[in-house]
């Protein structure tokens, strides 16, 4: 059950109560059933299911952030429908958003990522709009979400992922131009890397793929490594490289990033993004 917190900087309320093995139990199927209706896209109904099992388990600290960070979700998705100052907008979009893909929710991303990109379209707003329509397999709009923003001054992660959506139309040659063209200096954000060599793998080049994937992994947070590799094994845009020596070793790769403390510790105490935190929050919960 363990989770990052991906922008959301909760505090579970913990107590020391030792229960009972039916107890456990019941907190697992409960948190079962929350799991499979968040799938559904159904957020309040997993939001009671997960209380339930939180109440039932009130000692598992895995637990209690979840519901907390849920419980929270639930209140900016409503929130964000009337907010109207732009700097709180951005942080509960971004908030939202990593969540949203963190479980594998692309569809509730969607209409972030169109809202965000209609408030002022730039490549900056176009390529997250891109990356979600390609989640969902919907490569012509994502090419057509690029179109005026993919060009050779684009930032990288416009121009890689329009790359990747040609290749999955099937216009590689317009893939390779774009992937051949890419120079991706240290310091390239993580994700950006893991986007490049997802473009490298479709447009043939395995060994340039590999190569970035190692890159990208090390970029990638410790406690965000596991989910990483999962993702990379069961995405079709890797599936070339099952067979490429050097694929397995990739994903054994160790990270170079020092671990946040933000996604370790029961409660955001002296952390410098307290305050960016609470600013997500809907007034009814501001301390500041």
């Amino acid at each position: 059950m363990k989770t990052r917190l991906l922008g959301l900087c909760i505090g579970a309320l913990l107590a020391g109560m030792t229960v009972s093995a039916g107890a456990s139990a019941d907190s697992d199927q409960r948190f079962a059933a929350g799991e499979r209706m968040l799938a559904e896209g159904n957020f309040h109904a997993a939001l009671e299911a997960w209380d339930a099992a939180a109440q039932a388990d009130r000692a598992n600290l895995d637990l209690q952030q979840q519901f907390a960070v849920l419980r929270q979700v639930v209140q900016l998705r409503d929130v964000i429908k009337t907010e109207t100052d732009p700097q709180r907008y951005e942080t509960i979009t971004s908030a939202l958003r990593a969540f949203y893909y963190e479980h594998g929710l692309y569809a509730e991303a969607l209409p972030l990522d169109r809202q965000r990109h209609e408030r002022g379209p730039s490549a900056e707003s176009a390529a997250p709009l891109a990356e979600t329509l390609l989640e969902l397999g919907r490569d012509a709009e994502a090419s057509a979400a690029l179109t005026s923003f993919a060009g050779p001054d684009a930032p990288p992660a416009a121009r890689i992922l329009g790359g990747i959506a040609f290749a999955r139309q099937g216009r590689v040659d317009e893939a390779r131009a774009v992937a051949a063209a890419l120079a991706l200096p240290d310091g390239t954000p993580a994700q950006t890397l893991f986007h490049a060599a997802r473009l490298q793998a479709l447009a043939g080049d395995a060994q340039a793929a590999v190569a970035l994937l190692t890159r990208a992994l090390q970029a990638t947070a410790p406690s965000a490594q596991a989910a990483r590799c999962s993702y990379v094994r069961a995405c079709p845009d890797f599936a070339s490289l099952a067979a490429t020596p050097g694929f397995a070793g990739a994903l054994e790769t160790a990270s170079k990033v020092s671990e946040s403390k933000c996604s370790q510790a029961p409660s955001c105490g002296g952390c410098p993004r307290a305050k960016a935190c609470a600013q997500a929050k809907p007034p009814s919960e501001r301390t500041e």
